[in-house]
């Protein structure tokens, strides 16, 4: 689930690592905890030919989001079925555009999956708190994800003619690190809740602020509900 957050946070899947071990005989169909992680292994292994569609909570309470996900060849596609939000990897870019992203955009796959090592390493405790343990089984419980082989064709991942996609991933990395500050700053609260007693004051306005912060560094990205659902509530 780690990653799925950190990938969301990127508008795409981004790991590469692990495997699905049994192929499709027919729509396999999954929620809660168990669809989330049955997308992470889609998603570490994208050379199969598999489309799914997912049901889970939107940004805004009571919202539900559904979005298609194509994976073919190491190639993966993503599309917001709401907001019309799209993603495309291959090449070694993550292309994004239409819907709630403002400009056409692309980020290099190889830095993004070194920004994802270096926000596992740094954040192996974040992952460990209870903002986060309570945020992730509550996000996990509205999943539902339904998957059918073979569907997918080459023109799928086709990009768009008429678009000119503007290379962002400098702009991220300033990005990322502005949003490790702040989640550095969720770790030292989590920590004052945990020491703190009854007699001990905490301001739920700082904590409320610094939230605010991450989300409108993440929004500014053009990402959409999914890769900020874990700041913005």
């Amino acid at each position: 689930m780690k990653k799925i957050i950190f990938i969301l946070f990127l508008a795409a899947v981004i790991s590469l690592t692990g495997c699905v071990k049994n192929p499709f005989a027919k729509p396999v169909e999954k929620q809660g905890k168990e669809a989330a992680e049955y997308l992470a292994e889609l998603s570490q292994n994208s050379n199969q030919n598999v489309y799914c569609e997912i049901e889970k909570a939107g940004m805004v309470e009571g919202e539900i989001d559904k979005v298609a996900y194509w994976f073919k060849d190491g190639k993966i596609k993503t599309e917001n079925l709401v907001w019309g939000d799209t993603t495309v990897q291959k090449d070694g870019w993550l292309y994004m555009w239409a819907g709630n992203i403002e400009e056409p955009s692309k980020l290099d796959l190889e830095v993004l999956k070194k920004m994802q090592k270096d926000f596992d390493q740094n954040f192996e405790e974040f992952w460990e708190t209870d903002y986060v343990k309570d945020w992730r089984a509550e996000y996990e419980h509205t999943f539902k994800i339904k998957c059918e082989k073979n569907k997918v064709k080459n023109n799928d991942f086709d990009l768009p003619n008429d678009i000119e996609f503007q290379d962002m991933t400098q702009i991220m990395q300033q990005s990322m690190s502005q949003f490790q500050d702040l989640i550095h700053g969720f770790e030292d609260l989590d920590d004052e809740l945990e020491n703190s007693n009854d007699n001990t004051e905490v301001d739920m306005n700082e904590i409320k602020d610094q939230m605010q912060q991450a989300c409108d560094v993440c929004q500014a990205q053009g990402l959409d509900a999914e890769a900020c659902a874990a700041v913005c509530q």
